[in-house]
């Protein structure tokens, strides 16, 4: 499990930096927070539950993909709303 947690630890970073430089209430959910809490667990993915004023969503979404460098994923999230 340590070698699946290190393989999350860049993007893990990633994520954090830039919910807290928007100030963004956050909380990191699922296989990653179990595994820091308790067993380590099996994941494949980061879960993030994150507050979002609704004037808000597409842009941030936007700069999210943005910052995360993966641009190609803006018209999926868009097509999620």
């Amino acid at each position: 499990m340590t070698d699946t947690l290190e393989y999350f630890k860049d993007p893990l970073k990633s994520i954090l930096f830039f919910l807290k430089h928007e100030d963004l209430p956050h909380v990191i959910i699922g296989g990653i927070a179990v595994s820091q809490l308790s067993y380590p667990r099996a994941t494949a993915d980061i879960d993030v539950l994150a507050i979002l004023d609704k004037d808000r969503i597409v842009s941030t979404r936007r700069e999210f993909a943005a910052a995360l460098e993966m641009p190609e994923i803006i018209d999926d999230l868009l097509k999620m709303m």
